[in-house]
């Protein structure tokens, strides 16, 4: 096909606790502030991201070599760490009200510099500040690789505009 999509649910468990009934959402990964177990949990759920991908591969005979991942706001954090750690499997990773994890990479990333990469930010985001995502891609730039980074007109959401100069970037490089 010209184009496989694939949206999966978060795998964990999650109750959302506001106002009125308890709902169970899901979420990326369990985050308890210890950065080590933080990383195993990103490796962990990365790993399993990866076998779904490679389902969905195998399953709609898409070309590996064209595999983008795109993820908002904890999914963000998930496609940028797999970007930085696992860069090999794919042609491009979307990076939406999050950060590209830079922390994750050892010395220069020259396997990096061939990925299409794409930041998108609410610049009034209050849930997860766009400065430090801002800093980040600035980090990457540092070391070599290019990231097309946008701010937009909104909050910690995710706007149609977001999605189409994430998809039109990633796809302009891939055909």
């Amino acid at each position: 096909p010209d184009l496989a999509f694939a949206f999966p649910r978060a795998p964990y468990p999650d109750e959302l606790k506001r106002e009125g009934p308890i709902r169970v959402g899901y979420s990326w990964y369990p985050y308890t502030g210890d950065p080590a177990a933080f990383r195993e949990s990103l490796r962990v759920t990365g790993d399993w991201l990866l076998g779904l991908i490679d389902r969905v591969v195998e399953e709609t005979r898409a070309d590996p070599a064209r595999v983008c991942l795109m993820g908002f706001s904890q999914g963000g954090y998930l496609a940028g760490s797999l970007a930085m750690t696992r860069p090999e499997r794919f042609a491009g990773v979307a990076v939406l009200g999050a950060r590209y994890k830079t922390e994750l990479l050892d010395g220069d990333a020259p396997e990096l510099t061939r990925l299409r990469l794409f930041a998108g930010h609410g610049s009034r985001d209050r849930s997860v500040a766009p400065g430090p995502a801002a800093a980040h891609v600035e980090e990457l730039r540092r070391r070599g690789v290019s990231v097309d980074h946008r701010e937009y007109d909104c909050g910690h959401r995710v706007v149609p505009e977001m999605v189409e100069d994430a998809v039109a970037y990633l796809l302009s490089s891939s055909a």
